[in-house]
C-alpha cells in the first residue's frame, strides 16, 4: 500500500520504475508492504521460487527475519520499485521510508540486499556493476534498523508525505524517541 501519489513509468535504471508525483520529506513513510499480503516461511518461499511461481517471483520479498511476503492478487505499483546502491528509500520490515527529501518526479528505489533471500542468485546492478545479493534475515533486519535509527536521530519527520498529515507515523517516531533505553545498567 502506497501512501504517496506515484506513477509507473519507463526507468533509466531497468524496465519500468515507480516515480513520485508529489514531494516527500526525509523520513516520510512512503509505503507499507504488509497490507493484504500472504506470509511465507523461508522454506515455503524458497520452494515457490525454485518452482518458478511467477507471482512469488514478481511480488515476493523478505518481510522480517526469515519470513517473506507476496501478493496473491497480483502486481501492484510498489512492485515496480527498482534497486539502487544509494537508494531513495529505506526498506525496513515492510516499511518504505524516504532516506532524503524527494522532489516530484524522483524514481523510488531500495537496496535489494534487504528484500532478497541470501540464497537467491541475485543480479548485477546495471549502474554500478556490483553483484547484488540478499543478506541473512537477522543481518538485514539489524542493518536496516540501524539505518532507520540514524535517519530519525538526524531529523524527525514532520509529515509522512508533504501535504498529508499522518499523525500515527509521528506518534510511532515520537514514542520510540521518548522510550527510555536500557543500556545494560
Amino acid at each position: 500500500m502506497l501512501l504517496a501519489k506515484t506513477s509507473v513509468k519507463d526507468s533509466p535504471i531497468a524496465g519500468q520504475g515507480l516515480f513520485l508525483e508529489q514531494a516527500a520529506g526525509k523520513g516520510s513513510l512512503i509505503g507499507i508492504y504488509t497490507h493484504d499480503l500472504t506470509i511465507l516461511s523461508e522454506e515455503e518461499y524458497t520452494s515457490r521460487v525454485l518452482a518458478g511461481d511467477e507471482l512469488v517471483l514478481r511480488t515476493g520479498c523478505r518481510w522480517v527475519d526469515d519470513l517473506f511476503i507476496y501478493n496473491e492478487t497480483g502486481v501492484e505499483d510498489e512492485d515496480y520499485i527498482n534497486h539502487a546502491d544509494n537508494p531513495t528509500l529505506l526498506y525496513h520490515c515492510g516499511l518504505l521510508i524516504a532516506r532524503q527529501d524527494l522532489p516530484p518526479g524522483e524514481e523510488l528505489t531500495v537496496d535489494y540486499k534487504y528484500i532478497l533471500a541470501e540464497w537467491e542468485p541475485g543480479f548485477v546492478c546495471s549502474r554500478s556493476g556490483k553483484n547484488i545479493r540478499g543478506l541473512p534475515g537477522r543481518k538485514a533486519m539489524l542493518e536496516s534498523a540501524r539505518e532507520l535509527l540514524a535517519l530519525f536521530e538526524a531529523e524527525e519527520p514532520e509529515k509522512a508525505v508533504t501535504g498529508q498529515n499522518h499523525q500515527s507515523w509521528r506518534v510511532i517516531v515520537t514514542a520510540a524517541k521518548e522510550r527510555p533505553r536500557n543500556r545494560g545498567q
